[in-house]
């Protein structure tokens, strides 16, 4: 393994993570520091296309009431020049009030690409 390809994983999988600590915290308004404007994401939530999909999906399926923890795990990571495939498992609770109710949603799965500045979220080889 390259170390160009070791920095890469390094820097998908910090994406991926702050991706959970955005969510959790509920600054929908970085998620264009995360996504690139063509991502393309499915979740429990549904797929969402683009940065403002993406944005207004986590919007409308986290609410600023609810206490959330999203905990990451399982990152896969497939190279594929500047770009890359992504998959991870987000397990993820939601209490409001004293309830809590915890959810162990399939794993989203991305493409990702470099850009300038670092890898993001992309359309999939197979039009997704």
């Amino acid at each position: 393994m390259q170390a160009q390809e070791l920095l890469d994983r390094d820097e998908i999988t910090r994406l991926v993570y702050r991706l959970g600590v955005v969510l959790d915290e509920g600054r929908f308004d970085e998620m264009p520091s995360i996504f690139t404007e063509d991502a393309t994401v499915h979740t429990p939530g549904g797929l969402a296309k683009g940065r403002d999909a993406l944005t207004a999906q986590a919007q409308r399926t986290h609410s600023p009431g609810e206490r959330i923890q999203h905990v990451v795990g399982n990152v896969l990571i497939d190279l594929d020049g500047d770009r890359a495939d992504v998959r991870a498992n987000l397990v993820v609770t939601f209490a409001t009030g004293n309830p809590r109710k915890a959810a162990s949603p399939p794993p989203p799965a991305s493409r990702w690409a470099r850009s300038t500045a670092s890898r993001r979220p992309a359309p999939r080889k197979d039009g997704v």
